[in-house]
């Protein structure tokens, strides 16, 4: 399927796009994907990642029930940060035709259509 047939059925709803998780954050762990997902994906990465002192922090020094909020969002971000580089993925394949090409190419990114 040709690029401008792809966004033209995926904008009209005819057709579905289902991208590969895993293979969409070693994407946008690299520098394939435009600054603006990079940046965001790297700013979520980090809040997951010093999660973990925060909450040990607010379990000490603050209340523990904000400890336990902050532990548990920490937990559900790894979910939502491959969730966001599989939707960075599929923004950017219906801008830019190139890429559409190389992912379908690559298996990261199926188009069906929708029933």
């Amino acid at each position: 399927m040709q690029h401008p047939d792809f966004v033209d059925g995926y904008r009209a709803g005819r057709l579905a796009a289902h991208v590969d998780g895993s293979a969409a954050l070693q994407l946008a762990n690299s520098s394939v994907l435009p600054r603006r997902f990079q940046a965001a994906h790297i700013l979520w990465t980090w809040a997951w990642i010093l999660s973990f002192p925060a909450a040990i922090v607010c379990f000490i020094w603050v209340r523990w029930w904000v400890g336990a909020v902050v532990l548990v969002v920490g937990l559900s971000l790894p979910r939502a940060i491959k969730r966001s580089a599989s939707q960075f993925v599929l923004e950017h394949a219906l801008e830019d035709g190139a890429f559409y090409d190389e992912v379908v190419k690559a298996g990261v990114l199926r188009v069906s259509e929708n029933s």
